[in-house]
């Protein structure tokens, strides 16, 4: 064996390494607020109920105050971890599209009874 493809060899077993570490500190699990942004929410909407059975229901709800710090601290309990693909867990299951108000952005999240939560167009799912 040459020079050049032991030094080839041993290029290709570091970057084989590097993909590996890349790939699991990607899906790791993350917090609520690596997910979407918790401060500063003046209100939260509840806007849409997805049934798998029936057509969609238009509920228009709206917490605030204690009650939106409440639904906050019920988000940061569990942990969150990226999947692949997109997918439309409005169809799979009951599901529910929550448009949260900040100050600075508004964050539409839908979340599915399996446990499935889209920001956006970031998929996530609860950590185990």
């Amino acid at each position: 064996m040459t020079i050049k493809k032991k030094y080839i060899k041993v290029f290709l077993f570091f970057l084989f390494i590097i993909l590996i570490i890349g790939t699991i500190y990607y899906f790791r699990p993350q917090s609520a607020n690596d997910v979407f942004e918790l401060k500063n929410v003046e209100k939260i909407n509840f806007n849409v109920r997805f049934d798998e059975i029936k057509d969609s229901k238009f509920l228009n709800t709206e917490i605030s105050g204690e009650d939106a710090d409440y639904f906050i601290h019920l988000l940061e309990l569990s942990k969150y971890r990226r999947v692949l693909g997109g997918t439309n867990i409005q169809s799979q299951t009951n599901a529910y599209d929550i448009v949260i108000v900040n100050k600075s952005n508004n964050y539409s999240i839908v979340i599915n009874d399996r446990g499935y939560v889209v920001v956006e167009v970031s998929n996530s799912t609860f950590a185990p």
